[in-house]
């Protein structure tokens, strides 16, 4: 079952000055630029997680701030790094099916539609040819020139399964990246 998780990181910065309210306005402005961030992708070593930050705290030492962060994992999944490719035949190595996945489709005609294996198909209205069609399977959107796209009612969203995915696409040529399941 998937949880929240959380992820302490350390972070120590090294100022130039052991001015303590130079010091304190420099952290205050790293913290305050953290928590705007919103959820983004943290990276610890070779491993990503979706992530938001939910705790700071501070210490000052001379010339040195450290921070104890606290991040929370919102999936709790961990991901490898991004693959991209355009071959339609993709094998997810990964632990489990992922749905972090990004379809990018230069459309080739006005509908576009893209099938698995597994009976699920999406097709979308494309209102030009010239920009291509991004479909989002975790955020579930399909936009292009940055508006939502349209699809037809029966359009189904579907994951990348573990092991062998032959996909399927007519009316565009595609560029898909995604990330694989690496650790929960």
């Amino acid at each position: 079952k998937r949880r929240l998780k959380e992820v302490p990181v350390t972070c120590t910065i090294i100022t130039d000055t052991k001015d303590q309210r130079a010091n304190e306005k420099r952290a205050d402005n790293f913290i305050g630029s953290l928590f705007t961030l919103g959820f983004s992708w943290l990276q610890i070593n070779d491993l990503y997680c979706r992530a938001v930050l939910a705790e700071v705290s501070r210490s000052f030492f001379s010339n040195t701030i450290t921070f104890d962060l606290t991040f929370i994992n919102l999936d709790g999944l961990w991901y490898g790094p991004e693959i991209t490719t355009s071959n339609l035949t993709i094998t997810n190595n990964g632990l489990l099916e992922t749905d972090n996945v990004i379809f990018e489709i230069m459309p080739t005609s006005s509908q576009v539609v893209l099938k698995n294996s597994l009976g699920k198909v999406m097709t979308i209205g494309a209102s030009s040819t010239t920009t291509p069609v991004f479909i989002d399977v975790m955020s579930k959107t399909v936009k292009q020139s940055s508006r939502h796209a349209p699809l037809t009612p029966s359009s189904r969203f579907f994951p990348l399964v573990k092991g062998t995915n032959n996909l399927v696409i007519t009316g565009g040529t595609p560029k898909i990246k995604y990330r694989e399941v690496v650790a929960l």
